[in-house]
This record gives structure tokens, sequence and C-alpha cells, in this order.
């Protein structure tokens, strides 16, 4: 004899036509319910299940039918509201949800209106489904608030549409107009940060990417990549990046309370095209824990382990910003602008200037060549830090002839670092005669060769190629997965072989001595993994020290790390450990039809040799 429920009486009216009803307001809240990862969402209901039976099976039961209660919430409304909908018409009615557009638009829902408030939640794509099957001109540039206008307010689509129609029109004239001088310090496959974040369409289609020069220093290296890719048919522009401890502490707390946790991962690629699958790559159990805040189709990803920690070291500082494809890379730009914005990451968005490349420079060759001095620059900010700078130069004998002759080059796809001309001139002074690297397999080499040069394993994952490695785990605790690691080549008194070293392999790709004058890599006399903890930072030798060290005695066990990769472009030579091995490999080649490298043919290019 009670009153019935509400939602009773409103649900029946619906059906019987006496009132209408806007079926599709419930998607925001689903969708809600469906963003929280499963575990987490187990764990919000632990204390009631195990207040209920304490702790034991029967919590464990019930916790599992929450979580399938979350996962059928979709499909138990869908059949419900179907059921409804069937009685309203008389005829049978499949629901579909309006993120399942523009299949919705065409249900007999003529008593069903769209409002502002019922469609708010919807993403971007859904809105431009709807409005393009609503026949809305320049639908595909609209941003969320002018696509909902259009939507619910049909005397307000014209105006919305000549709205950005007016817009477009302006950008195509401002671009007309402005000066198209490339900017004087952007090397060739360097994008300059004003310009992307202008216009996303100069980015490519790219497993790895462009590098791109931004800020003020809050990025690693004053440098980000930027990459058109396909993940599952979708088209996305990416940007990623590693940021200074600072920036990576404030931006993490910026967000916390309007994302969710999760775990970083990456979509498998096709071998050859910047094509990902939906499906992710095994990281060989490793769990990097990260942050993710979506806004709309718009995502934004952050690692989150405590900075200090030792923890997948390597991934400290990442980031990663995705925006869909539209037709217009001013409005994507737009978009990624808007996004790094509301996560207070502005400073990406500007090209470095002068000063603050200038800055940079200073302080990677006291990074590189005074590691013991490096701790003196903690803290200091502005005119204190420029000081300090210089005193330190000026101590260890570094004019300004020196810091002008560093140049910004791009490295490989997707990573540019400075390159310091004098440094290569003095690790050859100081006896190094190359680089090397140690290969297992002849179908390694040949990969490595195929894919443009050895590649870190953060770089690795990123490309969303499978990993291989000696100890990718460790490797990423310690930090050197961010790094290729490499050994020192020297003319020493006595004969040493490269089988001697751990992983030393059977083929040996060696690696222009030039490389060295990069200013972004580190060096230990044993095998450290390529930590790269501040303590053992500091107290690494010096370059030349490293190098003198190698010729008088050397050390198999000695480590180069250079960030992200080695360009194939600076491969010399590649030594077999027998002449079998020799032979096996130039076949391989061939099978993928490769004659040369570096216009050099295969049997010039690779020898037989065991000694370093």
């Amino acid at each position: 004899g009670e009153t019935e429920p509400l939602y009773n009486t409103m649900y029946r009216r619906f059906a019987k036509g006496e009132i209408d009803l806007d079926l599709q307001d419930t998607l925001t809240y689903i969708k809600r319910v469906e963003s929280i990862p499963d575990a987490e969402y187990r764990e919000i209901f632990r204390d009631y299940a195990e207040s209920l039976y304490g702790k034991g099976q029967q919590a464990e039961d019930l916790l599992d039918a929450i979580v399938d209660r979350k996962s059928s919430l979709r499909e138990t409304y869908r059949t419900f509201y179907g059921e409804l909908l069937t009685e309203r018409t008389g005829k049978t009615v499949k629901f579909v949800w309006a993120d399942e557009a523009p299949a919705v638009m065409q249900q007999p829902l003529a008593a069903v209106q769209q409002t502002a408030a019922s469609i708010q939640g919807m993403s971007i794509a859904d809105l431009k489904a709807i409005a393009k099957n609503k026949g809305i001109a320049y639908y595909n540039n609209m941003n969320k608030s002018q696509l909902v206008t259009a939507i619910t307010d049909p005397t307000q689509a014209a105006a919305m549409s000549n709205q950005v129609k007016t817009r477009l029109a302006a950008n195509a004239a401002a671009r007309k107009a402005a000066p198209t001088v490339p900017p004087a310090k952007m090397p060739k496959g360097v994008e300059a940060a004003d310009d992307v974040f202008r216009d996303l369409s100069r980015v490519p289609v790219s497993k790895n990417g462009v590098p791109v020069a931004s800020d003020k220093g809050t990025v690693e290296g004053l440098g980000l990549t930027a990459r058109r890719m396909n993940i599952g048919g979708t088209e996305y522009y990416e940007v990623s990046g590693k940021l200074t401890e600072d920036a990576w502490t404030k931006t993490v707390s910026k967000i916390k309370k309007r994302s969710t946790a999760g775990i970083l991962e990456f979509e498998e690629s096709d071998p050859d095209l910047a094509l990902f699958s939906k499906s992710t790559i095994d990281l060989n159990g490793v769990a990097a824990q990260s942050r993710k805040y979506i806004d709309g189709d718009n995502t934004f990803e952050i690692y989150t382990a405590t900075p200090g920690s030792r923890e997948y070291h390597s991934w400290q500082g990442f980031f990663r910003a995705r925006v869909p494809v539209t037709a217009s890379g001013t409005f994507d730009a737009s978009e990624m602008s808007r996004v790094l914005k509301d996560v207070g990451l502005d400073d990406l968005l500007a090209t470095p200037t002068a000063e603050a490349e200038r800055t940079l420079i200073k302080s990677r060759l006291i990074w590189q060549n005074a590691p013991d001095r490096v701790r003196e620059l903690n803290g200091l900010t502005g005119q204190a830090l420029e000081d300090k700078l210089d005193d330190i130069l000026r101590d260890v004998g570094i004019g300004d002839g020196r810091i002008n002759g560093v140049e910004l080059r791009k490295i490989c796809e997707g990573y540019s670092t400075y390159y310091d001309p004098e440094m290569a001139a003095t690790m050859k002074k100081a006896g190094a005669d190359y680089v090397w690297s140690g290969v297992t397999r002849s179908d390694s080499v040949v990969g490595i060769v195929k894919s443009g040069g050895l590649s870190s394993t953060n770089r690795r994952c990123v490309a969303g190629m499978r990993l291989g490695g000696a100890s990718p785990e460790s490797d990423m605790q310690t930090g050197g997965a961010d790094s290729v690691f490499t050994r020192i080549g020297v003319k020493t008194a006595k004969s040493e072989r490269y089988s001697s070293c751990f992983s030393g392999g059977p083929y040996r790709i060696i690696i222009d001595q030039k490389e060295l004058g990069r200013t972004d890599w580190y060096a230990y006399t044993f095998d450290n993994f390529g930590t790269t903890r501040p303590s053992e930072m500091a107290a690494r030798l010096k370059p030349a020290d490293f190098v003198q060290g190698m010729k008088r005695k050397y050390q198999y066990g000695n480590e180069i790390m250079f960030r992200r990769g080695i360009p194939l472009s600076s491969f010399t030579g590649i030594k077999c450990e027998t002449q079998a091995a020799r032979t096996e490999l130039i076949r391989k080649f061939k099978l993928q039809r490769i004659t040369e490298i570096n216009g050099v043919p295969l049997e010039k290019f690779i020898r037989v040799g065991a000694t370093i």
C-alpha cells in the first residue's frame, strides 16, 4: 500500500507518452562510472563489503558483483530504455547511446529533446557526429561550446557556423601576411614551438615524431617531441617530453584531483608505419604509475612516482598530451595549447629565447665537464644562477668562444640536443677512437639499421616497439633506460677483446667518435646500469679523464650513455667475431634488399674483428 517510487511513475508515464524525458541524460553518469578503473572502483566499496562480512571470500564475492554491475551498467540501461521506447512507439526499438552517434540520430525519439544540460557531458567527437548528421556547417572546426549551442538551439546554428567561418578566414589571412622566414636558430629537422602551437598540421605522420625547441626551462633540454599518429583507425596529434623536477611536481599536484590513476601504456606499432593498434606492448612487467586528465577527446597523462625515488627513474618527468586530428591544424593547435595551459604548462608553448638557450648551454657544459660542481647550481635562479654558471666555467677554462660554438642539432627522429665541437676534438686528443655497441643476433643488427639507428628502451616504448635489451626493467629503475648503452673504443697496450664485455655480442656496431661532441652523454668506468642518481652522476669522471683511464687499463664494464638514440648516419662499420658471422649478416641484409649502409657497400662496411 505504499506510494510507488518516483522513478516508477516517471518512466511509466514516459512509456505511455504522457511526459517527455531525455533518456540520454543518464549517459553522463554512466561514462563517469566507466572511466574509473575496475581496481580503483573495487576499493571504493571495500570498507562497505568488509563491514558486512569482514575480511574474507564473502566480501570479495560482493566486490566482484559490484564490479560486474559497473561493467554491465550501460547494457542494463540500454535494455531498459529499449523496452520503454518499444512500449511508447508501438514498434521494436533498439536504444542507442549518444556517444554511439550518428546512429542515435536515426531513432524515433520525437518526444526526446536534447538540451544543453543533457549533452554537456558528451565528448567533442560525439557532438561533431551529431552536428554532422544535422548538417551544421563548419561543425568540424567548432569548439565544444559552439557545438552544444548549434545542436540544442537551431536558431543559433547559423551564427555559430559564421563565427567559425570568420575565425578560419582571419587565421588564413594572418598566415598569408606573416613573414615565412624560419627562426634563425632552428636547424633543419627541428621545429619551433611558436610554429607548432600555431599550426599542428606541420607535424608529420611518424612513429618517432619531430623535435620541437620549447620553453623557458620547464622541460628537459628545452625540447619536446611532436608526432601525428593513427591509433586503431583514429588520428591524433601527440606532444610529449620530460619535465624538470620542479615543474613535474607542480603539474602532478595541479591535476591530481581531476585525474584518474593508472599505468603508463604504449600502443604497439606497425614495424614500418606510424600505425598503432589498441593493444599495448609488453613492458616486461613494469607498472609505471601515472595520472590521466581527460578533457573531452583530449588527454594529458603524466608519470607520478615520487621525485627522488628509484622506482622507474627513467620515466620521471615524462608526460604526453593528445588531441584528435580535425580538418584544421590551427584548431588542433589551439586545443593542444588549451590542454597544456589547463595543467599549468604555458611555458611549453614558446620557443626558447636566446638567453634561455645560452643558460642551458652553460649548464650542459658544466654538467659534462665539471660533474662534481653541478650541486652548486641547486636552488639558484635569475642573476644568481648566471653568476654561478660563469664562475664555474671560468674555473674549468671554458670561455665565450666555446660557448658560442655549441649548436642545436637534430640527432634522430623526434630528438635534438646541443653539440659541442670542441668536446669531440678533446675526446679524440685524449685517445677516443670510436664508440661501439654489441648485438647478439644478426636479425637484430638488420632491425637496428632498418629502424634508423640505435634507440633507448624508453624511446622504443614510446614508438610502440617490442622491448629487448639486456635488462630493461633494471634500466628503467636506475634511469638508464632513457639512453643507449655503448662502450669506448681506444688503442690500448694489449689487445682487449669485445667478447670479454657483457653483451659484447658476435656483432659490434662501430660509431663515429664525433658522436662524443653531443652534450647529452655521460660515462662510467664500470657497469652501473646507466644510473642517473645524483650522487653517482656527481662522482663520475670528467670526459677526458674517463678516456685516458680506459686507454691506460681497459675496464670491460665501462659504459657511455647517449640520450634517446644514435642515428644510423653515425655508424661507420660493423665488426663480426668470425667470417661465418659476417657471411650470415650480409646474407640477412640482402634478404631485406639492403646492399649498402651509409653509401658504403656491405662487403666494405661489414668486417671481421675480435679485438677492441
